[in-house]
């Protein structure tokens, strides 16, 4: 039905002649499981939602799980780099895919550690500035929420790899074990919670979800081993996480001294944050030169 109403789509650019049967049937599985594959993604990204409208009667707590979760979510999109320079890498510099991976898991943890640090530090800052000092009690999920922009970017990282490897189908069963696992942990959560801490519940989603996203990035990185025969270096984590530290005392420090909450105080604290993040990794050799001459030689050849 497909090629009766877009033949075109079996061409081969620049040549007249059309895909043979099995490169069609290969080019509909492929389609239909990244369909499969979105919505199952979908699916878990809401199924938090669903369940807590689902087991608890009191919306106010839902409206901060969701703000919370929604900042955090938000933030993390403009940090998964994984779709725009994994090819990238690639292209520049003609390297095995496992090293291009690495260079980009490299450059991605380098900015999406520290967000998640400044993220939680500074969190109260952004919810009265997004929300209202009426949002003021999701400061404490968001807290948690805030590490979700590492398990994020390294998801949209492990995604593109299998993409690339056109090996979506393990990708498949494994995202619909993690929405098992989502949906377990969050229903557990919930009642145990409603049970004892009612007035808390919202953190009892908060967890369920902030470890669902850590097993779907470890297990991804466990299947990519196995699968794609492609090892992720978490040693590339250490650095990062050492001045992401010294970054959040410094900010911790600084913001002591600000009583109000306003956008002035805010933007100080986010750059000085920054200026000392980017120091930090230079004097320990977290950037080098060779990382600089690499990013200027892609924005040169594209």
């Amino acid at each position: 039905k497909t090629y009766k109403f877009s033949p075109n789509l079996f061409k081969i650019a620049g040549l007249d002649n059309f895909l043979d049967n099995e490169d069609k049937k290969r080019i509909l599985n492929f389609a239909l499981i990244i369909t499969v594959t979105s919505v199952s993604y979908l699916l878990l990204v809401n199924i938090d939602t669903l369940l807590f409208g689902a087991l608890v009667s009191d919306t106010a707590q839902l409206g901060l799980y969701r703000s919370a979760f929604t900042l955090a979510s938000g933030i993390s999109g403009l940090f998964a780099l994984g779709q725009v320079l994994l090819p990238i890498f690639v292209q520049v510099k003609k390297i095995r895919l496992e090293e291009a991976f690495n260079k980009v898991f490299k450059y991605s943890l380098v900015i999406a550690i520290p967000a998640a640090f400044g993220l939680a530090v500074l969190s109260n800052y952004f919810i009265v500035l997004i929300y209202g000092y009426e949002y003021i009690s999701a400061t404490i999920p968001l807290i948690l929420l805030s590490f979700l922009v590492i398990p994020f970017v390294q998801i949209s990282l492990f995604s593109s790899l299998f993409l690339t490897k056109e090996r979506l189908k393990e990708y498949t069963y494994f995202l619909v074990a993690i929405i098992i696992i989502n949906i377990v942990l969050n229903y557990a959560l919930i009642k145990l919670f409603l049970h004892y801490l009612p007035n808390l519940v919202v953190m009892g989603v908060t967890v369920a979800t902030l470890l669902s996203w850590f097993f779907y990035s470890i297990g991804l990185d466990i299947l990519a081993r196995k699968k794609l025969k492609i090892h992720a270096d978490l040693t590339l984590f250490i650095k990062p996480t050492i001045a992401s530290l010294i970054m959040l005392i410094v900010i911790y420090l600084l913001k002591i001294k600000f009583v109000n909450l306003n956008i002035l105080s805010g933007i100080f604290l986010v750059l000085s944050g920054v200026v000392v993040y980017f120091l930090t990794m230079i004097l320990i050799k977290g950037i080098v030169k060779e990382d600089f001459l690499l990013i200027r030689e892609i924005f040169i050849k594209r």
